[in-house]
């Protein structure tokens, strides 16, 4: 019963999110007004990304895209999903902190981690009080801007890049970011705006 009702939800998920897509509710690239912002840093060399979130918004999962164009590719193609999980287990997770490639603080994965390139678009799905909002972020893996910590870091104590995709931002504790960002839900409105 457990595994039907998990099912169901990874359906609803998709269809509710193939339905904003096909509605323009998705985010914007950095060339555009408005875009998410999360923190980024790198821990025993896994990417980790913060989520700054409000009372009453909560991470509901994740997946990551590669978006390398594969060799040869000369037209549109389509990034594939290299990662994908739903339903946070973790308080920590639940409070806005991914792991790329982590399982352990999430009740389904539902794209085992393959292999990651540099190039990576990673989004996230957010439950407020009266919707699921998805929007991504993309940044190369090997950005020099992001902090670096040894593995078994506290990730409450790491501080993360928290700016655009050039360099230009700043290294913000948890508290910082989220003192600095809106509220998760405050894109989806101004994007509703801009439409």
């Amino acid at each position: 019963m457990k595994r039907a009702v998990r099912v169901l939800r990874v359906v609803l998920v998709s269809v509710v999110l193939g339905l904003t897509a096909a509605c323009g509710l998705f985010f914007p690239s950095e060339d555009e007004a408005f875009f998410f912002r999360a923190g980024h840093a790198v821990v025993g060399g896994r990417l980790v990304l913060y989520v700054p979130l409000c009372a009453g918004e909560s991470l509901d999962g994740a997946y990551v895209k590669d978006t390398t164009p594969p060799p040869g590719a000369d037209g549109p193609w389509t990034a594939p999903i290299v990662w994908s999980v739903v339903g946070p287990s973790a308080e920590l997770t639940r409070s806005g902190v991914v792991v790329v490639g982590d399982d352990s603080g999430w009740d389904e994965v539902v794209t085992p981690l393959i292999e990651l390139s540099n190039s990576l678009e990673v989004r996230m799905r957010v439950e407020t009080s009266n919707a699921l909002i998805e929007a991504g972020t993309a940044f190369p893996l090997d950005a020099d801007f992001f902090p670096h910590y040894p593995a078994r870091t506290d990730l409450s104590s790491v501080e993360f890049y928290f700016g655009l995709s050039n360099g230009e931002g700043d290294v913000l504790s948890i508290a910082e970011m989220d003192e600095a960002a809106e509220c998760f839900a405050y894109y989806r409105h101004k994007i509703l705006e801009q439409n």
